[in-house]
Parts: C-alpha cells; structure tokens; sequence
C-alpha cells in the first residue's frame, strides 16, 4: 500500500475545535467553583462568628447561645470541604443527644409517680403525702432545667434564622457568581430548617418564642435610649451630671435585664388547665378532681392517638377530651366533604365538640388525633379526660342539680357553641347577607308598587338593616339614593344576584354605575361582619337550655343548636323573614315583573338566595344540630319585623344556647309562655282534626 494522502475535500484542523474549547472552559468555570466555595464559606463563617460577638455584646444573646452558635461556627470552619450543614449542627448540641432524651423520660416518670402520690392522699394517708412531698424537689429541679434549655434552644434557633436572612453576611453571597450561589444554597436550607423549628416550638408553647421577642424588643429600646442620651449630651441640650445620672439608669436597667434573660416558665398540668376556656372559672378543687379521674401519657412520634374508625372500619365511641400539656398534636377535623389539619400546642384541645354533640354530627368532627412531636424529639405529652367523667359532669349538672357543676356544663356548652359559629362561619355569614339583599329587595319593590312609603322611610329601614353603616364609604358614594332612583326590575335583579353582578352581569352596570354597586355590597359585607362579631362576641353570655323530647317553647331570641333537633309548629313568620317564593307560571318567563308578585302579597319578596340546603334563618322546618338560628330582631331592631316561633324538640330532645337574656328572667318567660303554648298546640290539634286525611296519607304518616 502506498501512503496515506489527504483528499482534497478533507478539512484539515489545526489545535482545537470550538466544541472542545467550550468545554474546557466550563472546565475552567466548575473547578473554578469547586476551588472558590470553601474559600466563600470561610469568609461566611468567619462573618457569622463576629455577628453573634456583637450581639452578645449589646446583650441580646446569652451566653449559652452563644457558646453554642460559636461552637458550630468553628466547627463547620474545621471541615470547609464539606457543606456547613449549620442547623444540624445547632440541632444537635441543643437537643443534649441521648442525655436530653432521657431527662425528658425521667421528668416524665417524676411527674406520673408525683400524680400518682396525690391521687393516693386520700387512701394511703402520710405515706402517699411523704411519697408525693419527696418527690417535689427533683421534679422542680429537672424541669427547672429544661425550662432553661428549651428556652436556650429556641434562642438559638430565632438567632441562626436571623443571621442567615437578615444579615450582611449572607447578602453578598448573591452577587458572588457560581460558587456564592452554591454557598447561598446551603444557607437559604439552614435558615428554613431553622424557622421550620421555630414554627414548631410557637405551636408547641406559644409563651417561649414571646419571652424572647420580648426581650429583644426590651434590650433594643435600652440600647436605643442610651444612644439618645450620648446625642442629646453632644448636642447640648443636657448637662453631663443629667446624662450621667440618665446613663446610669439605662445601663442598670440594661445590666438587670440581661442578667435575667428571657423569662419563662412552664405551666405545670393544673395551671394549663385552669386556663382552658371550659374550665376557666372553675374552683381549684374541680380542676384537681377532672385531674386525677384523667389519664397522662407520653405518646411516640407518629402514634395515632384516637381514630374515629377503628381496624375494621366501624365507628367508635367519642374518645372524650383530648388536653396537650407538652408538645405538638395534629387533629384531623371533617369539615363537609374535606379534612383539615390542625396542629395544637400546649393547652390545646381536641375532641371537644365531639364529646358534648355525642359524637361526630354529619360532615362535621374529629376523625383523628395524631402524635407530632416535642422539642428534644421525644413524643407529646397528652391529658385525656375520658367521656365517663363528660357523663358524670353532665349527671351531676342536671339530675344532682349542683350549681358547681352546672356552671362546668355552661361553659362546656358556650365553648362548643363558639365552635359551631366558628364551623359555620361562611354559611351564617352568606345568608345574613343574602337576608339583608331580601329586605332591600322588599323596599325596592314596595317603594315602586305605590304601598305609601315614602323615599324618607325606605332610606331609614335600610340603614336600619346596615346598622347605621350605610353613608361610611369613603367613596363618598350616595348609593342609597341611587339604588331607590334606579328602574325597580334592575335593583332588584341586581341585589338578586348580589356581587356576582358585578362581573357577570355587566349590562347591570355600564360606566359610573359599577362605582355605587361596589359602594353597595362593601356596606351589606360590612353589615354581615358585624352581626356575625356579635354573634361570636355574645356567646359568653349565653344561657343553655335543654327541652325534653316533644317539649314545645316560643322562639324569641337567637339560639345556637348544640345537640338534638327542632322543627317548628304553624306558619308564624312573617313576609320581612322570607317566606319560599311561590313558584311562577310558565307564562311569567324571565321578563316577569317581580313588582307584580309582590302586589299581591309580601311573602315572595326577599331573594332567594336565603334558601339554602340548611338555613340559619328562624322559620325553617327542621333544625339539627349542629345548627344557628338567628334571630333578625336581636340585630336588625324595627328593620326585621319577625313575630314569635313556636318550636317542638326532637325525639332526642335539644340542647339549646339561648342568647340575650340571663337564666332568671328567661325562665320567668318561659313560665309565662306556657299558657300561650298550649292555648297554639289546641288551635293547631282542632285545624289538624278539622282536615279531612285520605287514609293512604294516613299510612305514610
């Protein structure tokens, strides 16, 4: 074979291709990088150390923390190749490893053979008083000492958090290329680490991560004034004996205030229960004895401590109530046809409702309780008072008649009914908007329909049903005197359709007209808010009522329905309450007058929008608890014309919050009803008898 030639359509290279110089440059570039970032975590690290000195200096961190946050700085410093990894570091000096893990256990085991020695005071005499006496002084002490360390850890935590997002050392990070971003990376999954604990530890006891802020805002105000009196010493407006004297009040301030650190101290089991809202005004005796008849314990990480189904799936008795006295509980509630998550803290309750109502109501419960966890990794600590001493409380309230106990029932109930206001929040509030939409419609249509109101008055009832709220738009929008000068059939089909309008029906408002409308529903919204702050706000002067099966009262007042069921007797509301729309011809078609039912009679005129799947408007049929039965005239004064309702309790009976009113002088009413009550239930026996029944109807009866 001769020699190898080139052809001549051959390209000859000489060196490199561009290809191949791109990637050596992006070799360039990561080695670049990979040289650069322990040099960038150095310089962060060394930044952060000279951060936390100033701090501790001006007397914001103690000495603890900063011990520890130095420590893991020098630390990550010793090992630069490798990534900082700084919370979990942090996290691993505060949590005390194996040591915390078992201070924890044994403060556990302290404070169940202390709860065991005063619930034996009774029976065993001195030698459970001696037990219990003895074992006081080591509980105090270890819990006096993880007071200080959960307190230093979440210091620690809110510090890191701080330096990390907040700090100039970490902002130039983001003008440092590649390799600052790399280091950025690390940082920024820190600082979430560190909040994600603080989020857990203000869940957990609210009052640590107070206590801090507290102290901080407290050691920066001190530092601020002492700056104040050195510039108002060089300006000349105090002589040096005054700044020295003020100085020296600031600095004696600051110095006892920085001694101390921040306070706290962990509640012990009764004062968490004293606080509860149901037990809040109860006797100490009362507290001691729901204690001892309960039960503490110390649950995993993880453990399910109450599901509503057991393993087969059949639903299980109301567990009682649920009472977390150290750590964090997850409490899966059925709100409708969705489950939502809330996590509980010290003093948290779960389980409530559901024990007073009986069990879960239909779409509404607990469906679980879940272990979360507690600050050195060991599992919440739980109180269960179980359903028996609920039972006992109730028997004791209602057949022993004893007023202690009945006051423990009353406040169970209001904070039960507090939850159901809470629970059927968007519900009330949507259809005392739509309610008051109605009663405007009824001015609109009778202003229109010749019935003598003047302008004059239909002005006055609908600020009456705004509460007097109607001209405080800033807007400065007259939108009353629009709507009544408005074509009678647009109002009305504007407040039928209510906001949506605004978007959907634009024909409804072309132009300037959309500035009213909007003026118009901000009032009916703000209206709706207030009567519902009012609501909530009056439940803690409720009083409870409970009818037995087929008991029959007058309505008169704004109830909320805790157990049981209602369902009213005759046709006693009146036309400004809603009465159902009387269905329209297929002759009427869509172009029908509104004004022309209304001419007629007042009983079709508010919107329909008040009717809903379950109404909180007194006059429906049927009420099942859970369930709010405004009454209008409570709130609406002589703009709700609503006459009494003569209501039936179930076959369960009822269990009613009765609002506006004390127990006296509701009880005096419902002595004085009584005639009245029977006088209605004969009148409705001699119309039902005067009816001829078809005996098929009978049957189905």
């Amino acid at each position: 074979m001769g020699p190898e030639t080139i052809d001549e359509h051959e390209e000859m290279h000489f060196g490199s291709s561009d290809s191949d110089l791109e990637q050596e440059r992006q070799m360039a570039a990561a080695m670049s990088k990979l040289n650069m970032v322990p040099e960038y975590r150095m310089r962060l690290l060394t930044g952060l150390k000279q951060y936390y000195k100033e701090k501790y200096n001006q007397g914001v961190l103690q000495a603890k923390a900063y011990k520890v946050l130095n420590f893991v700085c020098d630390e990550a410093l010793s090992a630069e190749q490798e990534p900082m990894s700084l919370w979990a570091r942090c996290a691993r000096e505060i949590s005390g490893g194996v040591l915390g893990r078992l201070e924890v256990k044994a403060h556990y085991r302290l404070k169940t053979a202390q709860n065991s020695a005063r619930g034996g005071v009774r029976g065993a005499g001195c030698a459970s008083a001696a037990a219990g006496a003895a074992l006081a002084l080591p509980t105090y002490l270890l819990s006096w000492h993880l007071n200080h360390r959960t307190m230093m850890s979440l210091e620690v935590a809110v510090e890191l958090w701080v330096s990390l997002t907040d700090s100039l050392q970490t902002q130039w990070l983001e003008y440092s290329g590649a390799a600052g971003d790399a280091v950025l990376a690390e940082v920024s999954q820190a600082a979430e680490a560190a909040w994600h604990f603080v989020v857990d530890r203000r869940i957990e006891v609210p009052e640590t991560f107070q206590a801090i802020q507290t102290f901080r805002a407290t050691v920066t105000l001190l530092s601020q004034a002492r700056t104040f009196v050195e510039e108002m010493t060089s300006g000349g407006m105090i002589d040096e004996r005054t700044a020295k004297r003020l100085g020296h009040v600031v600095d004696r301030r600051t110095h006892v205030v920085c001694k101390r650190g921040p306070q706290w101290r962990a509640q012990s089991v009764n004062e968490i229960l004293g606080n509860l809202p149901w037990l809040r005004d109860c006797s100490p005796r009362l507290i001691e004895w729901i204690r001892t008849n309960s039960t503490i314990r110390m649950h995993k990480r993880g453990e399910t401590i109450w599901g509503a189904d057991d393993a087969v799936g059949a639903p299980r008795d109301p567990p009682g109530i649920f009472v977390v006295i150290n750590g964090v509980v997850r409490a899966e509630m059925q709100t409708g046809n969705t489950t939502v998550s809330v996590y509980l803290g010290s003093g948290g309750i779960a389980g409530l409702a559901t024990t007073v109502l009986g069990g879960p109501a239909s779409g509404v419960g607990l469906r679980e309780v879940v272990a979360e966890g507690h600050a050195f990794g060991k599992g919440p600590l739980v109180l269960n008072v179980p359903k028996a001493v609920i039972d006992a409380v109730r028997h004791l309230s209602r057949s022993e008649l004893l007023v202690t106990f009945q006051m423990l029932e009353l406040q169970m109930l209001r904070t039960c009914a507090n939850f159901v206001l809470e629970l059927l929040r968007l519900q009330v509030m949507s259809q005392l908007g739509a309610y008051i939409r109605g009663a405007m419609q009824e001015v609109v249509v009778r202003g229109d329909c010749g019935h003598g109101v003047s302008p004059l008055a239909s002005r006055q009832r609908i600020r009456a049903l705004l509460l007097e709220g109607a001209d405080d738009d800033e807007s400065g929008v007259d939108w009353i005197r629009e709507l009544l000068a408005a074509p009678p059939r647009e109002a009305y089909e504007l407040l039928e359709c209510g906001e949506d309008a605004l978007a959907a029906r634009e024909d409804l408002a072309p132009g300037g007209e959309v500035v009213w409308h909007e003026a118009m529903f901000k009032a009916i919204g703000a209206a709706t808010a207030e009567v519902y702050a009012v609501l909530r706000s009056a439940v803690k002067a409720s009083v409870a009522l409970v009818l037995q099966p087929g008991e029959v009262m007058y309505q008169r007042s704004t109830m909320v329905l805790i157990q049981g069921s209602l369902s009213d007797l005759g046709e006693t509301v009146s036309a400004d309450l809603g009465a159902k729309r009387a269905p329209s011809s297929a002759s009427d078609g869509d172009d029908a007058d509104p004004s022309r039912n209304a001419a007629s009679g007042p009983r079709v005129l508010p919107s329909q929008a008040v009717q809903q799947a379950h109404p909180i408007i007194s006059g429906n049929d049927i009420h099942v608890a859970p369930s709010v039965m405004v009454w209008t005239p409570d709130y609406f004064g002589e703009a709700a014309k609503q006459e009494a309702v003569l209501i039936r309790a179930g076959p369960d009976g009822a269990t009613l919050m009765v609002y506006g009113t004390d127990a006296s002088s509701f009880m005096r009413r419902l002595e004085s009803d009584r005639e009245a009550v029977e006088a209605d239930l004969d009148a409705l026996a001699r119309e039902s008898s005067s009816i001829r029944v078809e005996p098929s109807a009978a049957v189905q009866l």
